[in-house]
């Protein structure tokens, strides 16, 4: 047989709980500077783009302090070139660490067998951070170097 009327529309069921919204943590910090002794913390004049209160940087200082557990993109750029009077050939070698340890992937080098020119270095990660507060710092074996365009960048991908 034929199919018979629709029926009345049932009640409208209880309203589910607001959703949350993550307000992203970002932070870039710029104008990097080589420390003066090899195998010290490189500096950051200054700081931008902060977005969210779990990433924390004082302009002029080194460490980048991260207060909430979860997963974060890490990424740094520069244009490097030899110290006037470098001994060459010199490799300059950035590496980002989490507490003191390197940080797998987050690190790059150049070399130079004359004194002129710049170069590029760069690189972009995922890091887990676990346990909090964090510390990233960037750190390189080479002092006097001169950098140009130096930025540091962090943002949350997935925060716990």
């Amino acid at each position: 047989g034929a199919t018979g009327a629709t029926g009345a529309t049932g009640v409208t069921g209880a309203t589910g709980a607001t959703g949350t919204v993550e307000i992203p943590n970002a932070l870039v910090a710029y104008e990097g500077a080589f420390p003066a002794v090899g195998g010290d913390e490189m500096t950051f004049a200054d700081s931008s783009a902060i977005s969210g209160s779990e990433i924390s940087f004082t302009n002029g200082g080194t460490d980048i302090i991260v207060n909430r557990a979860g997963v974060y993109h890490a990424a740094f750029n520069a244009d490097v070139s030899p110290a006037t009077g470098a001994s060459l050939p010199i490799t300059i070698t950035v590496q980002a660490t989490l507490n003191g340890t390197p940080i797998a992937g987050a690190s790059s080098s150049v070399t130079f067998t004359d004194n002129s020119g710049t170069k590029h270095l760069s690189f972009a990660v995922p890091v887990e951070i676990s346990a909090v507060p964090s510390t990233i710092s960037l750190t390189t074996a080479t002092s006097g170097q001169t950098m140009e365009n130096g930025t540091f960048a962090i943002s949350s991908l997935y925060l716990q």
